[in-house]
């Protein structure tokens, strides 16, 4: 009873009255009761209520978190356990033990599960959260199924691998770690973080379409160079890297995104264009100290005369031609036989 400012409770009798001193009868007497415990009151509550006050208490959303997080670190540790048991012996002997743990997740599920429908009826498949029930009721079921198919046929570990249905519900089993996306109802500054993560992925698209773009047009760049390069010197495209890296439109491309996406170190793209741009000047140096008439075309006098230069015994090593078999190198180049060679031909 809350006392107005024109209502006050009538010491001897205890009725509420008017401030005039009359007494009446449109409000309820106040009854003085002692103190009572949250556990007393929660006693007096009708069933409905009591479920009610369970079902939306901190203490039971708690418990429900950590048995999803207890769920997945075994869901963990079976699986380290089946690979090394595998790499052991050649085959999946799970212990009774996990079997044991696994039934008694499924019956906590099933029972949080079955409380919450209780507790909301037809509201649950409506209300706010419908989305989380929807994936709560699809992931117990999943696991009722397979709990339920491993009594009656017997553990689908060691069943045979031709037994596809089994198969998939062995992969169902792997799946059931996807409830750990549940811890995201009850801790809401994580929520926050993923719900941000969500509403940028609309500018994380573009971002994307713009990376392609760039990347798009570089590529085709890149790859439009090789071509023109190698209708001088074909054999750029006999190179390993070369071939590997920018082989193609799409090789180019997709060694620009690795390369962006640290899937390969950008230095390991760069060195065969490098190399190759220092193998050229090297071989340009090369013909323009061997040319000492600056005719632009080199005689076998004049390049064997260059032999005595250190400057062009380094260029060969570096181009790794021994300087002994640099006259049968002219030979070759020498391909129209005309005893001198220009530049290109060079």
């Amino acid at each position: 009873w809350k006392v107005g400012p024109n209502r006050f409770d009538d010491e001897e009798s205890g009725h509420p009255t008017k401030s005039d001193g009359t007494h009446t009868s449109d409000f309820p007497t106040v009854k003085k009761t002692s103190s009572t415990t949250p556990w007393q009151r929660f006693q007096r509550l009708p069933p409905a209520q009591k479920l009610h006050e369970v079902v939306n208490s901190n203490q039971f959303d708690y418990t429900v978190c950590s048995a999803i997080i207890l769920n997945s670190v075994m869901i963990r540790w079976q699986c380290q356990y089946n690979i090394d048991v595998v790499q052991r012996n050649g085959e999946i002997d799970v212990p009774s033990s996990f079997a044991a743990l696994e039934y008694v997740f499924c019956v906590i599920f099933t029972i949080e599960l079955l409380m919450r429908i209780a507790c909301y009826r037809t509201k649950f498949f409506y209300m706010p959260d419908w989305k989380w029930n929807v994936f709560d009721s699809i992931v117990v079921s999943m696991q009722l199924m397979d709990v339920t198919m491993e009594l009656f046929v017997g553990d689908t570990q060691r069943v045979s691998s031709n037994f596809n249905f089994m198969r998939v519900l062995r992969v169902l089993r792997l799946l059931r770690i996807i409830r750990l996306v549940r811890v995201l109802r009850y801790f809401q500054d994580l929520r926050t973080m993923v719900s941000s993560i969500a509403f940028s992925c609309k500018s994380l698209i573009w971002t994307v379409i713009l990376l392609g773009l760039l990347i798009n047009i570089v590529g085709v760049y890149l790859t439009n160079l090789i071509a023109d390069t190698a209708v001088n010197n074909p054999g750029i495209l006999a190179e390993d890297d070369i071939r590997m890296y920018y082989g193609s439109l799409f090789a180019t491309t997709l060694s620009l995104f690795q390369a962006m996406t640290g899937g390969v170190d950008w230095n390991d793209l760069t060195h065969p264009l490098v190399q190759d741009a220092d193998l050229r000047g090297q071989i340009q140096t090369l013909f323009v100290n061997a040319d000492s008439d600056r005719s632009g075309r080199i005689s076998l006098e004049e390049f064997t005369a260059a032999l005595d230069d250190p400057q062009v015994i380094d260029c060969l090593k570096a181009i790794e031609v021994d300087p002994s078999e640099a006259k049968g190198l002219f030979a070759l180049l020498d391909t129209d036989g005309s005893g001198d060679i220009d530049s290109s031909e060079f």
